[in-house]
């Protein structure tokens, strides 16, 4: 007789990945032994969880209302299980993670990097996630997002507040001047960002994003990393959050550049994640290092240790991805 519980694992895996053979391979099981455990719980419940064809597996309206009452209960068995087996000093199992790409190199692969050295029995996953405001943690253990709103399923922990900074590189000051005040940025050579083919033809400084500048520029991309790159070499000038140019700037690559203006303010970076009164430790562990690793760069400001964010906080910049 198959295990009740594991059975709610398996089909929890299945809607997950999207299919079965994606389930048994994120599970460590064979494919078939995957079928067994949702036709036992299909049996179990008189009712079909899953509409399968040749190419696609869906849930059914009742696998999701099942998965919504049942997720929580699993996750709390497994942390007190974890907790009960002594399991916080050799952390197992696995953990999805997903961050802004503009995150990557300057936090979350350092991040990572301690972690792993740590718990080298946890597997983790990195993906990058779709938007700078992505905190769908359906899919993932853990969503880094810029800002978030505490729900009755969701726990948000703020890492760090974000604010603009404009550089650039010693190379183009040398041949181009530096900006002393925001008005001198609309005959510069300003790096230009933005979306569905549209450039932003303006930064916005101050707190509330209130004092709009024109500026000036012929280099327009869509990527904020691309941003930093042509920076550093010398392409234009640039405005960007404080913790993708912190490093560029303490090597003196690239060099901050203060105007008669406040600098923007961004919605802060924060990581989502469930709520559960017994989070899995390997959960807690790795939001302990990521928190560390904020904490440590020196553009980062303090953070309390468990931060909701406000259900008003929607003010917002330019935001990269």
């Amino acid at each position: 007789m198959l295990d009740k519980f594991t059975s709610m694992e398996v089909v929890r895996a299945v809607a997950r990945e999207g299919n079965f053979s994606a389930a048994a391979r994120s599970l460590g099981i064979s494919q078939q032994m995957v079928s067994k455990h949702v036709e036992a719980l299909e049996e179990t419940l008189h009712t079909r969880l899953f509409n399968r064809t040749t190419r696609s597996v869906r849930m059914t309206p009742i696998c999701e209302r099942y998965l919504a009452a049942i997720s929580s209960m699993l996750d709390t068995i497994k942390a007190v299980e974890e907790e009960i087996a002594g399991e916080s000093s050799d952390l197992k199992g696995s953990l999805r993670v997903s961050a802004p790409k503009s995150l990557f190199r300057s936090h979350v692969v350092p991040a990572s990097r301690e972690f792993l050295s740590n718990y080298p029995h946890v597997a983790l996953e990195l993906a990058t996630s779709n938007s700078h405001l992505d905190d769908n943690v359906d899919e993932r253990d853990v969503a880094i997002t810029f800002g978030s709103r505490a729900t009755a399923d969701v726990n948000t922990l703020v890492l760090s507040p974000t604010r603009g900074v404009v550089v650039a590189s010693p190379g183009y000051l040398e041949r181009h001047g530096r900006p002393r005040t925001a008005s001198d940025l609309a005959s510069h050579l300003c790096l230009l960002c933005g979306k569905q083919g549209v450039p932003q033809r303006v930064w916005l400084f101050g707190q509330r994003g209130d004092i709009v500048v024109p500026i000036g520029g012929n280099f327009f991309t869509e990527d904020w990393e691309t941003i930093r790159l042509a920076a550093l070499e010398d392409v234009g000038v640039a405005y960007l959050a404080d913790y993708m140019v912190e490093q560029d700037i303490a090597q003196g690559s690239l060099l901050e550049i203060p105007l008669d203006v406040p600098p923007g303010e961004y919605l802060p970076l924060c990581a989502v994640f469930h709520r559960s009164e017994f989070p899995p430790a390997r959960l807690v562990a790795f939001l302990d290092v990521l928190a560390a690793t904020f904490a440590a760069k020196p553009a980062v400001r303090q953070h309390e240790p468990l931060h909701l964010v406000p259900s008003n906080a929607t003010h917002a910049l330019m935001m990269p991805t």
